[in-house]
């Protein structure tokens, strides 16, 4: 496959051999983001009623 990939492109790659997990977000790191979420919801809907 990484022939393949190589051939389409055209460019020169380089593939990882090792890969590290990514821990799961920590329960302040899941708040932060629903928090943001919610506001740019709020923000958006406002710019829809103004648009109106």
């Amino acid at each position: 496959m990484q022939t393949a990939a190589i051939t389409a492109s055209g460019w020169t790659m380089k593939f990882a051999t090792k890969f590290d997990e990514t821990p799961a977000p920590t329960a302040q790191e899941l708040k932060t983001l629903r928090d943001l979420k919610a506001r740019i919801k709020a923000t958006h809907e406002g710019k829809k009623k103004e648009a109106a």
